[in-house]
């Protein structure tokens, strides 16, 4: 008997054996009597099956112990790499299967009540059911219940089978480094194999003096995993360093993976090291200074000589080597084996063919404007926007990416550049193509500039090129194609011969730094294939990083291997630019890619981190680095996801440095965008000035008007539509802009106005973009820069007087005549005082002079507009600069077509001409001007007929001495 509460509803469960049960609900009442049902014990789950996916190639999970209709619990190893589960179950005639199981929030990992989920799928069925919430990635076990039920009246049914999940533990990656290399690994066969977390058992080979290995490693999933090696357990292997027995030949050492759930089942990778004693193998090379450059075929290694030319490899190993040098002939063998004894290889290169050029002005060689990557120029740029003006525009390509722009060097008197798969030279004074050539294949993003160096142009190109060209021909020298490929986005940097740059593949992905001697090793061929100096290869890769290059070091910042911009860490690194190893380096102590290039500066390499620093490192004379030091940046919040971050390359002077830094938003307006100026002695920032967006690239500083004004101008560009080109003043000391624009946007319906950089102009209409080029500039203070319209442009002082400093030879003529230029020089100058001979560059009129011509217009036209009254676009034209010149214009002779003061027969052949040809109604045939039809009416009667034609040529042949309308010596006297 049991005490109820009359009127509510209660169940009365049943069980026999454990898992059988039958249930009857009822109401309770005062008396009532329920009559208990018995357990039906006919098993009622025939078959059951799990599976981790619900195509055609999913996997079945084989439990411990094969399911059967009578076992009701039953355990299966799932892997811990597993997060979803789909079912299927077969049950009796009558019954449905029910799959019970806590539910874990996939965000949280948390429980979140009770999921039942109706298996409508039988074994066997193409569908199957997905259990939702019942697995997440790791180790920790879970247990499902499959309910078989079926109704009979009043009572239900149910048997219940247990299903416990246990999780067998496997690591996510696993790379192993022994000597300063990452190990290859293969199977017992020999056979290159990569990591998977399935294969348990990894070959590597090891030099028998190799005294201990670094396991690298992430697990399924974070928290609660642990890894046994050898004997010791580690609750995390960053910075476990194992020890090897050197006296052993072979030696395996087990890793095995823990989890504190007691029910996981680990997993044991077996690292076996194969041990070699390595073999000296000295390269004798002619001539005796050329570099040798050997790579391991099986794990990639780079092997450096000694300084005798030898290396120790291990025996029976494949390798790569070249041996290069500038001004030979390179050659590569691509799988040389090592024998078993020590041996000499004996290389005498083949002296290249002298290649002749004619040495062109390096004025804006490369990507920054001195060999220290400082962009510190002493020519007078304009100041203000009153001032300055666009005078040409170019369109070269298309958008920003394979078929966009390039950023423009200067050479001689040529502005060169890349667009599509085209390299180009400008006029810098009309913005005129002067020539072009065709590339072997598209950039990526044309982010970058070309280099010059030994008269010729390098370019960067997609999948790892870089391709050479004769400067004035701009026919191709050869081609580059890197082992690993990727995006050419890294500035090429030329130094004593060769030239050094990295590619990028992903921020998780290895790519190349290479050094390549700059040598036209066969003249007769432009697609001549170019043996790399050497190569270094990075996780993560080189982007937007600009090396530093000396004879004892290069230096190179370093992505940082992860993905965004908040993990990971990138590296400076110190190699030796002649052979690439690796002189010394530091590891960066926040995360960020570095993407920007090296300045260097009395002793101290500059960079910029997308992590938001600004860092500094002392390099010492052997390319040692030490004394690292670093600047948080700011951009107006302090978000650790949106840090101040930035790729600019600094620009330092007189105790300061210049750079761009993003806002909280890359690519949303006045979000903390800003120029930042960096006070080097306090090491503080001096202070910000906002941008409407982000200066991303390397800005520009004169000072050359240090001594009149006492301060340096800064020029930097918005990467944000329209492109503005912003003007800093400052001077050492100052701690606030002094030059500032207001600027207005909407942001949430709001309108806020801020103080920003002043503006020297403004793209407008279709010259409007986004701007990722840092300006250059030459002697004339003009500056030169492409946007994401793909037009190549030059803003520049406006000209204030146009100045006749030379005559045309010939200042007299007849009406009719056209004005001849010879031996007149005219000079243009410019605001900032500087002059420029334009003689080829003006304009003047191509008609006919007439009586009233006497004071003649000679126009600068290759000018279009500048920014006014704070405003800027082309609603602005600017004036084109004029002066004039006196001509004196004696009237015309008649009967002279050619205006040459004489009348032959000639004359009168065209005056025919002209008279038939308007008869007949043909075009395009000789006709006279107005001025001629005037002279060519000789017997005054108003109209141009063969009769004028027939005296006209009677005067030429002497038969008459006047024409009825006016004689020769009437006209003359």
């Amino acid at each position: 008997s049991y005490g109820l509460v009359p009127g509510r509803g209660y169940t009365c469960v049943t069980t026999k054996n454990v898992w059988y049960h039958a249930s009857v609900a009822f109401t309770a009442s005062d008396g009532l009597t329920v009559k208990a049902a018995t357990p039906l014990t006919a098993d009622a789950i025939t078959a059951a099956a799990l599976y981790d996916n619900m195509n055609a190639a999913k996997k079945e999970f084989a439990p411990e112990t094969p399911f059967a209709a009578g076992t009701h619990s039953v355990r299966y190893v799932i892997p811990d790499t597993i997060s979803r589960m789909f079912a299927q179950a077969t049950a009796a005639s009558g019954y449905s299967v029910t799959a019970i199981n806590d539910y874990i929030v996939p965000s949280t990992g948390e429980v979140d009540g009770i999921k039942e989920t109706v298996i409508a799928d039988a074994v066997g069925d193409s569908s199957v059911t997905r259990l939702n919430g019942l697995l997440q990635i790791g180790g920790i076990a879970r247990t499902m219940t499959l309910r078989a039920s079926k109704t009979s009246g009043k009572t239900t049914y149910y048997q219940d089978y247990t299903l416990q999940l246990v999780r067998s533990l496997h690591l996510k990656s696993l790379t192993v480094t022994a000597d300063s290399e990452t190990l290859a690994f293969t199977d017992a066969a020999g056979s290159r194999i990569t990591f998977s977390g399935d294969v348990t058992d990894y070959y590597m080979q090891v030099a028998n003096t190799t005294s201990s290995f670094t396991p690298t490693a992430s697990y399924a999933a974070s928290g609660d995993y642990a890894a046994r090696v050898g004997s010791e357990r580690f609750e995390t292997l960053d910075g476990v360093t194992v020890p090897l027995d050197t006296d052993k030949s072979q030696e395996t050492i087990a890793l095995e993976v823990l989890h504190s759930d007691a029910n996981a089942v680990s997993t044991v990778y077996n690292l076996h090291f194969i041990k070699k004693e390595p073999v000296a193998v000295t390269f004798d090379v002619t001539p005796s200074d050329a570099n040798v450059f050997l790579v391991n075929n099986n794990t990639g290694r780079c092997v450096y000589t000694d300084e005798n030319g030898t290396a120790l490899l291990p025996p029976g190993a494949s390798f790569r080597y070249t041996v290069t040098r500038n001004g030979y002939v390179g050659m590569q063998e691509e799988a040389y084996t090592v024998p078993q004894e020590a041996a000499t290889v004996t290389v005498t290169l083949e002296k290249a063919p002298e290649r002749s050029y004619t040495p062109m002005a390096e004025v804006w060689p490369s990507f920054r404007a001195d060999e220290y990557n400082n962009g510190v120029v002493d020519v007078k740029t304009p100041t203000t926007a009153e001032n300055t003006v666009l005078y040409w525009a170019t369109q070269l390509g298309e958008g920003y990416s394979a078929d966009a722009c390039g950023c423009p060097i200067l050479v001689g008197d040529y502005l060169y550049t890349y667009a599509k798969d085209m390299i180009y030279k400008l006029n810098v004074v009309t913005g005129e193509v002067e020539g072009k050539g065709q590339m072997d294949h598209k950039s990526s993003f044309a982010i970058n500039s070309p280099t010059y160096a030994e008269g010729m142009i390098f370019v960067g190109l997609a999948d790892g090129g870089v391709q050479a060209f004769d400067a004035e021909t701009l026919q191709p020298l050869w081609i580059y194609r890197d082992s690993l490929g990727g995006q050419p986005n890294c500035p090429i940097y030329y130094h004593n011969g060769y030239i050094y740059t990295g590619f990028w593949q992903g921020e998780q992905l290895n790519a190349n730094f290479v050094c390549l001697s700059v040598t036209d090793e066969n003249p007769t061929r432009g697609d001549e294939a170019k043996i790399p100096t050497w190569q270094y290869k990075s996780l993560g890769g080189f982007y937007w990083a600009g090396a530093y290059v000396t004879d004892s070091y290069v230096l190179i910042p370093t992505d940082d291997g992860d993905s965004g911009y908040t993990s990971g860490y990138a590296s400076i690194l110190s190699l030796d630019p002649r052979t690439g190893e690796l002189i010394s380096s530091i590891r960066l102590p926040h995360p960020g890619d570095a993407r920007s290039s090296v300045t260097y500066h009395n002793g101290r390499a500059y960079f910029t981190t997308k992590g938001g620093y600004f860092y500094s490192a002392a390099v010492a004379e052997n390319g040692e680095l030490s004394d690292l030091r670093y600047i948080k940046l700011y951009n107006y919040a302090d978000d650790p996801q949106n840090p101040a971050m930035s790729t600019c390359s600094p620009v330092i002077y007189n105790g300061r440095a210049y750079i761009g830094i993003s806002g909280v938003g890359q690519f949303k307006a006045y979000s903390g965008h800003n120029i930042t100026v960096i006070d080097l002695n306090s090491w503080k920032i001096a202070y910000t000035v906002r941008t409407q967006g982000y200066p991303q690239t390397s800005g520009l500083l004169t000072t050359a008007y240090e001594e009149s004004e006492g301060v340096v101008y800064v020029y930097f560009f918005d990467n944000f539509t329209p492109g503005k080109l912003r003007v800093l003043r400052d001077k050492p000391g100052q701690m606030a802009p002094n030059i500032t624009v207001k600027e207005t946007t909407v942001d949430g319906g709001k309108e806020i106005t801020y103080d920003t950089a002043a503006v020297l102009f403004t793209p407008d209409g279709d010259q409007a973009q986004y701007a990722i080029c840092s300006p250059i500039t030459d002697a004339s203070g003009m500056i030169y820069f492409k946007n994401d319209s793909a037009y190549m442009m030059a803003v520049g002082s406006v000209i204030t007087a146009l100045r006749v400093d030379a005559q045309p030879d010939k200042l007299t003529y007849r009406a009719g005549e056209t004005f001849d230029a010879s031996g007149m020089k005219i000079t243009a100058v410019y605001k900032n005082g500087f002059e420029r001979d334009v003689t080829k560059y003006v304009t003047f009129s191509q008609q006919p002079l007439a009586d009233t011509d006497s004071t003649f217009e000679i126009r600068f036209e290759h000018i279009m507009y500048q920014d006014k009254d704070g405003q800027g676009g082309s609603q602005y034209p600017a004036d084109p600069p004029a002066v004039t010149i006196a001509l004196t214009i004696t009237p015309s002779l008649p009967g002279d077509m050619d205006a040459d003061g004489k009348i032959t027969a000639e004359d009168a052949a065209r005056v025919a001409e002209h008279v038939r040809n308007t008869e007949s109604g043909t075009t395009g045939g000789f006709t006279l001007t107005e001025a001629q039809l005037e002279n060519a009416d000789v017997n005054g009667d108003g109209k141009v007929t063969l009769d004028d034609a027939e005296l006209i040529w009677q005067y030429s042949c002497g038969e008459i001495t006047e024409f009825p309308k006016k004689t020769a010596d009437e006209t003359t006297e």
